[in-house]
């Protein structure tokens, strides 16, 4: 009967201790009911499972202005459009998917005046 009371306790402890590290506490409850201890040592080597990388407001701040400008952070636009069809293709392409019109190379002299003046837009805000 205690052994049953253990293997319990396992279960309840996978439980517990799952969403503290990111993980399913129903699943890892279900875990420790099939494999005890196994599981609590196996939950317990994981590394710990972040959904996503905090960001700082100011990061935030800027991945939105970018986001709504249609840039990279760095100030690269992430399309621009063809000349021949019109369509909307990612910045950095040679070739046009669409119609096959090739793009000469980008400008870095363009890129460069852009990203400074992204900076210079981060240091008045």
């Amino acid at each position: 009967m205690e052994w049953i009371l253990i293997w319990l306790a396992f279960a309840f402890l996978c439980g517990i201790i799952a969403p503290s590290r990111g993980r399913s506490g129903p699943a890892w409850f279900a875990l420790g009911l099939l494999f005890s201890i196994f599981a609590l040592v196996a939950l317990l080597a994981l590394p710990r499972h972040d959904m996503a990388p905090k960001m700082t407001d100011a990061e935030a701040f800027f991945a939105r202005k970018a986001e709504r400008e249609g840039t990279t952070l760095d100030g690269t636009p992430l399309h621009k459009t063809c000349p021949r069809c019109a369509e909307e293709v990612k910045y950095a392409a040679v070739v046009c998917r669409f119609c096959g019109h090739e793009f000469g190379e980008p400008q870095r002299d363009d890129t460069d005046r852009r990203t400074r003046s992204l900076y210079a837009d981060r240091r008045r805000d």
